[in-house]
């Protein structure tokens, strides 16, 4: 793909259909499309158990552009979640917010200054919680989410879907898009308390916003009961 004079996204031609491989150092367990300054950008995310194996767990943003024809794949941003390893991804519309979802049942949200440098915002969101059938939270993990505007939903092996508010995102976007602006400057996150949807039979494994961000929904369980 590459960006056009126009500002729109254009692609190789339909008729070379040939796979391009990009290496990448850690195994990747979800990855989404995205467009940040008007670009076309991939936000995944990935590891092998950090301290244990020496493969870093890690949440990445990188370019995709085009030269000489061929597609370019470039790292712009980059944190290290630690020995958490991170199963999720998500992403506001111009990729300044970027939540990542952990193996354990917490979420950490990112900030992408305009320097393409992520900053934490705010970490510790238990959005996915022991059950029953799993009292010790062995398999505790957030699976999906979604940023729209001021909210946040979750979703995960708990089956209970969370909706936050984040309360002065304004002002934390503010300070994220100023050019030149330090990282230290920019505010902590603050996120309320969740909105709790039970109900859901079984993991949920996918949340979307619509377009104006009034509703939230997942996809049915493949055996749904009648």
């Amino acid at each position: 793909v590459e960006q056009a004079s126009s500002g729109t996204m254009s692609t190789l031609p339909s008729s070379d259909v040939r796979p391009r491989y990009f290496p990448v150092p850690s195994p990747v367990f979800k990855l989404r499309f995205v467009s940040r300054k008007g670009a076309p950008h991939v936000l995944y995310c990935g590891g092998g158990g950090s301290s244990k194996s020496g493969v870093r767990n890690t949440v990445v943003l990188a370019s995709l552009s085009s030269e000489g024809g061929e597609p370019k794949f470039e790292t712009k941003a980059s944190a290290d979640t630690g020995d958490k390893l991170c199963v999720s991804v998500a992403a506001d519309a111009d990729v300044d917010l970027v939540a990542a979802g952990m193996h354990g049942g917490s979420v950490v949200v990112y900030g992408c200054t305009a320097q393409d440098e992520l900053v934490v915002l705010t970490e510790g969101l238990e959005a996915d919680l022991p059950t029953k059938e799993d009292p010790k939270g062995e398999e505790c993990a957030v699976e999906c989410m979604a940023l729209h505007g001021k909210k946040l939903a979750t979703g995960g092996n708990d089956g209970v879907l969370r909706v936050w508010a984040l309360e002065n995102q304004a002002a934390v976007l503010s300070a994220l898009q100023k050019e030149g602006g330090a990282k230290e400057d920019v505010p902590k996150l603050k996120v309320g308390s969740a909105v709790e949807c039970k109900g859901h039979r079984g993991p949920i494994t996918d949340v979307a916003f619509d377009a104006a961000g009034a509703r939230v929904s997942r996809p049915l369980p493949r055996a749904f009961p009648a």
